[in-house]
C-alpha cells in the first residue's frame, strides 16, 4: 500500500511539472523551456512557472473567519430550533416485587408437610433421613431495586414528542440453609454419620419433592432429593426499555385542567433467573458428595403500540398529572430449564429450551407531582439569577457540593418563564420537584427579578 501511494505521488509531481513547463513555454511566446549550452554562455536550467494568483488571507482576529456554528444555515437552524423547544427530565425509579409466588421449591405434595415431615431420599428410598422441610418460594423477593428514567421532550405544532429510556440495576434475593450437619454435631457429640444424616424437628434436612411417574406424591411417601449438608436458592431479575409518545395539545379551554390524548410505541426487556443448589453426603459417609443444581432463566422482549391519555391539574402552588396507558404488546419469550444428574456419579446436565410469542397487554399508570412557585406581583421578567437556581437544586440534593455526595434524581426545577416574558400576579414562574419543596420556594422566587417594562439588553457586557 505504501509503494502504490508513493508511485502515485511521484507520477503526480511529474505530470504537474510537465504542465508547468508547457504553460511556461506558451507564456514566453514559444521560447524553449530549457536554455541551450550556447545561449550567452549561461548554464542550462529550469525556468519556474509564473502566475498572478495570490491565495486569500483571512484575518481571524477581526472575526472574518467562517463561524463554527451558523444558525442561518438550514441544518444548524433546524437543530437550534429543536434545542429551544426541548426539555430533559431525569427520574429515580424504585421497584418492588414482593415475592416469587407461593408454592414449594419442587413438585407439590399431597398432605400436611408443615413445619417438617419424615422423608426418604430417592437414591435409597428404604433408608429414613429423619425430618425435613420444603423451602417456600415466597421467601424470595426482589425488593428495593433502584433505577433511573430519562425523558427528552420536544414541543411540536399541535402537540409534543417524548422519548424516554429507563433501566434498573440487577436485583437479587437468596435463601440458604448452611452447615446443617455442623449444628447437629454440636448437639450430638461425637460425630456419627448415622446421627448426622437424620434431620430433627429443631434441625431438619431440606428436601426437593419430585413427581413419581408424573404423579404427585403423598406426604407419607415423598419421592424427593434430600440435602443434609446445605441448600441455597437464588432469584435474580433486571428490567430496561424505552418508549416514544406523541401527545396532542389539550382541547379543554382551561389552564388549570389539561387532557391530552397520546399514542406511541413501547419496548420492555425483563430478564429473570432462579436456581437451587443442594449438597447431600449422607452424614459425611458419601464421598464425593452429591451436588444437585436445578434452575431456569427467562428473557422477555415485550414490544408493541400503546394508547392512553394524560390528565393534568394545575393550581397556583401545585401541579399533579396522571398518565394511564395500555400497550397492545407481543412477548417474545425465551426460557430454559436445566438440571444435573440425580446421583453423585451422574455429571451430565439436562437442558430444555422453549421459545414462544404471546399477546401480552401491558397497563401502566404514571403519577407525577410538583410545586409551582407563583409570582408575587405583575410585571416583565427582567433577569433570572441562574446561579441561585443552581444552588437551590444543590440544596435539594439535585447536585453535589463535594465529591461523593449522593444525587436525588427525583428533584429538579422546571423554568416556566423567560426573560422579557410578561407575568401576572399569581402566575407560576417555576415548578419545584422535591419532597421538601416548600423549603426552597423563597430561594427560587428571589432568583426572578421583575420590572414595569421590558429592559433592553446591554450590547457591551463589559470592557477589559
Amino acid at each position: 500500500m505504501f509503494r502504490t501511494n508513493l508511485l502515485r505521488y511521484v507520477l503526480t509531481l511529474m505530470i504537474a511539472a510537465g504542465a508547468c513547463s508547457a504553460a511556461n513555454a506558451q507564456h514566453f511566446g514559444g521560447a524553449p523551456a530549457f536554455l541551450s549550452p550556447g545561449s550567452g554562455g549561461q548554464i542550462t536550467g529550469f525556468r519556474p512557472p509564473q502566475s498572478q494568483y495570490q491565495a486569500p488571507t483571512v484575518d481571524y482576529y477581526v472575526g472574518k473567519a467562517q463561524p463554527l456554528w451558523d444558525d442561518q444555515q438550514p441544518v444548524e437552524k433546524f437543530l437550534t430550533e429543536v434545542a429551544h423547544r426541548s426539555w430533559l427530565r431525569l427520574e429515580y425509579m424504585h421497584w418492588d416485587l414482593d415475592d416469587a409466588g407461593s408454592g414449594n421449591f419442587g413438585a407439590p405434595v399431597n398432605g400436611d408437610t408443615t413445619p417438617t415431615f419424615a422423608v426418604n431420599d430417592i437414591e435409597s428410598p428404604t433408608t429414613l433421613r429423619g425430618q425435613a422441610l420444603i423451602p417456600q418460594r415466597d421467601l424470595l423477593g426482589l425488593n428495593d431495586v433502584s433505577g433511573v428514567r430519562g425523558t427528552l421532550g420536544v414541543a411540536l405544532n399541535g402537540g409534543s414528542l417524548e422519548l424516554s429510556v429507563f433501566g434498573t440495576e440487577q436485583g437479587s434475593s437468596q435463601l440458604s440453609y448452611n452447615n446443617l450437619q455442623a449444628r447437629r454435631d454440636i448437639e450430638n457429640n461425637p460425630r456419627d454419620p448415622a446421627v448426622l444424616r437424620l434431620g430433627t424437628v429443631a434441625l431438619p434436612n431440606v428436601v426437593t419433592p419430585l413427581l413419581a411417574d408424573g404423579v404427585v406424591s403423598n406426604a407419607t411417601a415423598v419421592d424427593g432429593l434430600v440435602y443434609d449438608q446445605s441448600f441455597a436458592a437464588t432469584l435474580r431479575g433486571q428490567m430496561w426499555g424505552g418508549e416514544m409518545l406523541l401527545l396532542m395539545d389539550s382541547y379543554i379551554p382551561d389552564d388549570s385542567i389539561q387532557w391530552q390524548w397520546l399514542g406511541g410505541f413501547r419496548y420492555l426487556n425483563y430478564d429473570e433467573s432462579a436456581a437451587i443448589t443442594g449438597v447431600f453426603n449422607d452424614g459425611g459417609a458419601q464421598i464425593p458428595a452429591r451436588v444437585t443444581q436445578i434452575g431456569g432463566n427467562t428473557i422477555n422482549n415485550i414490544y408493541g403500540p400503546e394508547i392512553g391519555a394524560r390528565l393534568s391539574l394545575t393550581s397556583r402552588f401545585l401541579t399533579l398529572s396522571a398518565t394511564p396507558r395500555i400497550a397492545f404488546a407481543l412477548n417474545d419469550n425465551t426460557s430454559e430449564v436445566y438440571s444435573t444428574g440425580l446421583n453423585a456419579a451422574d455429571l451430565t446436565v439436562s437442558r430444555v429450551t422453549a421459545n414462544t410469542i404471546d399477546f401480552t397487554p401491558v397497563v401502566q399508570v404514571a403519577l407525577l407531582g410538583g410545586t409551582s412557585d407563583p409570582a408575587t406581583e405583575s410585571g416583565v421578567v427582567a433577569s433570572i439569577d441562574t446561579e441561585a437556581i443552581g444552588m437551590a437544586i444543590i440544596a435539594m440534593n439535585g447536585g453535589r457540593q463535594k465529591l461523593g455526595d449522593t444525587i436525588d434524581h427525583s428533584t429538579g426545577i422546571e423554568m416556566l418563564v423567560r426573560i422579557d416574558d410578561v407575568v401576572e400576579r399569581g402566575q407560576p414562574l417555576a415548578r419545584v420537584f422535591s419532597p421538601e419543596a416548600s423549603r426552597h420556594l423563597n430561594a427560587v422566587r428571589a432568583a426572578f427579578k421583575l420590572s414595569d417594562s421590558a429592559v433592553a439588553p446591554a450590547l457591551i457586557a463589559g470592557r477589559v
